[in-house]
């Protein structure tokens, strides 16, 4: 620095008023944002303000916000918003109603020609003559050689488990053509518990002629004890499947307990029926028709159902889970009355008019199961449906107000 140079001290002064001045001006700027940002905010509130004095008519929708400086609440521009409301996610395509009535027609086109009925069965010298169902027929070969004898292995089957409660022979109580129906250790589904009871004391435990219970005392000897008395009653199932009355269908033998009086009376149709072939091996083919339409239903499922992929939130998956159920259900129900009519058809029309081995039980069952499904579909809790219903519209109309 020149020691000999004067400072000018009003020329540095000017130049520190000038920046002084510019940011003075850039400080009544910024004030004036904050003042109109002020106004803007309270012209906001004030608007939020006025919503509590629309119309009960209207204090449902939600304003579409065009502009953000130019609002009026006018009945015309809102939006239509339907709160507790569940929408009906399953709804049924015709595609879907048309997989639903060709399932069930094909259930029953093979229910009539390939199931028909078992009649008719007839002993003799140990043998049988057989005419009815088709696919019954073929499951009765099950266990048995070319000439229709029974298999050397169930024979020994038969030979090694003897059991107490085979009693065939008690007047009014068992013969050699009911006592597997009668007897409860014969049942497919229910026996092992009559079968554990009846080895571990010797015993018979039957339906008499009257519907009483009855439990017949055997004094035989037998290997058979309560340890293990379950592989006795598997054994001597097996042996029985393959004869020519063969096992009973499960449960069959609760109708005994209905004997009433006559020919008429629910236990002797059920024996009648027994008796003339509608027994487990005819179960088999009637499940066929069922099987076959719940395959083809099941698979359509597969193929057609909502998929979510990627990330998403429990409600979502939720409510995609419940709405593919409720077209489950109606498919079913649908497919389902269809199928049973068309047993019905089978029950009232030549040549089977009226015969009651004509029932398809199966069919039936899935009936009811299709039936209990819609009515519990219909009478669900719908609030957490309602809840992800009202969040996704609100959610909706919160995208078209944005645009």
């Amino acid at each position: 620095m020149d020691k000999n140079k004067i400072i000018d001290l009003t020329v540095e002064c000017k130049e520190v008023e000038s920046e002084i001045e510019k940011l003075k001006d850039k400080m009544l700027d910024e004030d004036q944002k904050v003042k109109e940002n002020h106004n803007d905010i309270d012209a906001l509130i004030n608007r939020v303000n006025n919503l509590g004095d629309l119309p009960n008519n209207i204090t449902e929708r939600f304003y579409n916000i065009d502009t953000y400086n130019d609002i009026t609440f006018t009945d015309s521009e809102f939006i239509d918003v339907s709160f507790n409301e569940v929408k009906d996610g399953g709804k049924l395509s015709e595609v879907d109603i048309l997989v639903s009535g060709l399932s069930g027609i094909l259930s029953s086109i093979i229910d009539i020609v390939f199931v028909g009925t078992p009649d008719i069965v007839k002993i003799y010298r140990g043998g049988e003559q057989f005419d009815g169902s088709i696919l019954t027929k073929l499951f009765r070969k099950i266990g048995n050689d070319s000439e229709g004898k029974q298999s050397e292995v169930l024979k020994w089957l038969s030979e090694k488990c003897k059991v107490p409660y085979d009693i065939s022979l008690e007047k009014g109580v068992v013969t050699p053509n009911n006592h597997r129906l009668r007897n409860f250790a014969h049942d497919p589904l229910f026996g092992l518990l009559f079968a554990f009871a009846d080895i571990v004391m010797g015993t018979t435990t039957a339906v008499d002629n009257t519907g009483a219970l009855k439990v017949l005392v055997n004094n035989g000897e037998f290997k058979a004890n309560g340890l293990n008395s379950i592989f006795y009653y598997l054994g001597h199932l097996l042996s029985d499947f393959s004869t020519a009355r063969g096992l009973p269908i499960p449960g069959a033998g609760f109708s005994q307990f209905f004997a009433g009086k006559g020919e008429n009376s629910f236990a002797r149709i059920a024996e009648d029926m027994y008796s003339n072939g509608y027994d487990f091996r005819h179960m088999m083919s009637m499940g066929i028709p069922v099987f076959i339409k719940k395959v083809i239903l099941e698979f359509y499922f597969k193929i057609t159902d909502d998929k979510i992929s990627g990330v998403t939130t429990i409600s979502e998956l939720e409510m995609n889970k419940i709405n593919n159920n409720k077209r489950h259900q109606k498919m079913y129900f649908i497919s389902d009355v269809i199928a049973t009519s068309g047993n019905v058809l089978k029950f009232v029309t030549p040549p089977f008019s009226g015969n009651p081995n004509s029932i398809n039980t199966p069919q039936w069952l899935s009936m009811i199961k299709s039936t209990i499904g819609i009515i519990r579909m219909s009478n669900r809790d719908k609030s957490g449906e309602r809840v992800i219903n009202n969040r996704n519209q609100l959610e909706s109309n919160w995208k078209e107000l944005s645009e």
